[in-house]
């Protein structure tokens, strides 16, 4: 099949899953394709996320519907900011929203460390929370408000003049800690309000799933000129798509974030596409290596596990991933059971990385 064909048909089965799902209100599975419905993807649009329609339904959507005073934009873009660092909405529904005019930097976090206490946080490894050596999440959280706090005019004005979206995501990467994927998401965010005049295509992002997407199906590392041919080829492909311009103030074609978001989906899918047909075809072949997986580690918290090294990573590694391989795979499961794994929450594992960048199990 033509890899450009492959993938929207991809992005139009996994939307018609969530149609069948929650709108015809079908029963599991919600797909033929075994790989779909036996796996989990997230979906296509980034407005059905569950934490995106949090944003949106409890952020955004009431800005949106105010008068847009000066403290609406303040409270606007603090939120949003605050929001995605955690990205948990359990802890906004316990601690509520920050208003500019009132927040106490240390007793918010002193809030958090409170509630932390008893729900620990947990991200996958697709949504790392940055920092830097020695510091708490807490800790660099504070910072990052504080530091927008003080200067929050200053952004908002500057996020009205900028009409270029690279420009406007640059700007968001100054404040403290905010790389790349988090400067975009936050990016996403502040296009639904008049925060700023950009929108979802007035920039292109790449991110490391998203470019080993686009390299199945291209073979070669051109991502912005290739990212433009799927833009410009897509109605092509999706004149029969039921849920074209879903959610989005497009016309009839899917936003660079949509097929950003669904080049990385894609990926996943082509990698359990190869193992699901290895394992059929050769049931009996042994695997030399196990690569690296990720791996939830004794229920509270995440590592990544590397064979070679028979250690716990930090996320602050996980860029040294290339691959991400199902938990089913039988060589991983061997694998995972002669392990003693260590939970990154304990006392022995934070006393093992005082020690070593990589922690030996």
């Amino acid at each position: 099949m033509e890899p450009i064909k492959k993938f929207f048909e991809f992005v139009i089965e996994r939307q018609e899953m969530w149609h069948r799902r929650f709108v015809l209100k079908q029963e599991y599975p919600f797909s033929e394709d075994t790989i779909l419905a036996n796996n989990k993807f997230t979906n296509v649009y980034r407005q059905l996320d569950k934490t995106s329609l949090w944003v949106h339904t409890n952020i955004i959507k009431p800005y949106n519907e105010s008068n847009k005073t000066l403290l609406d934009k303040r409270n606007v873009l603090l939120n949003i900011v605050n929001f995605r660092w955690f990205n948990n909405y359990h802890i906004h529904y316990e601690l509520g929203l920050l208003d500019h005019s009132t927040f106490d930097v240390n007793m918010y976090a002193n809030g958090l460390v409170e509630y932390i206490k008893e729900k620990p946080l947990s991200n996958t490894s697709a949504y790392l929370t940055p920092s830097i050596s020695g510091q708490t999440q807490i800790e660099s959280n504070a910072i990052l408000l504080t530091v927008l706090h003080s200067q929050i005019d200053l952004y908002i004005d500057r996020m009205s003049k900028i009409k270029n979206g690279g420009d406007l995501k640059d700007l968001i990467k100054t404040l403290p800690y905010l790389g790349n994927f988090m400067s975009y998401e936050i990016y996403c965010d502040l296009v639904e309000t008049d925060l700023t005049s950009c929108n979802l295509d007035s920039v292109i992002s790449k991110g490391p799933g998203s470019a080993k997407g686009m390299k199945l199906i291209f073979g070669n590392n051109n991502y912005l000129d290739n990212m433009k041919t799927l833009y410009n080829v897509q109605g092509e492909y999706l004149k029969d798509f039921k849920y074209n311009n879903y959610l989005e103030p497009k016309d009839g074609s899917l936003s660079y974030r949509v097929i950003e978001h669904s080049l990385c989906e894609y990926m996943k899918y082509v990698r359990l596409e190869e193992n699901y047909t290895l394992n059929k075809t050769t049931s009996n072949t042994k695997y030399k290596k196990v690569p690296i997986v990720d791996i939830i580690v004794d229920g509270s918290g995440m590592g990544i596990i590397d064979k070679k090294e028979r250690s716990l990573h930090t996320f602050n590694d996980c860029n040294k991933i290339d691959t991400l391989y199902p938990l089913h795979h039988p060589e991983v499961i061997k694998y995972i059971k002669g392990l003693k794994l260590v939970n990154p929450r304990s006392e022995k594992y934070r006393n093992l990385h005082k020690k070593t960048k990589t922690p030996t199990i």
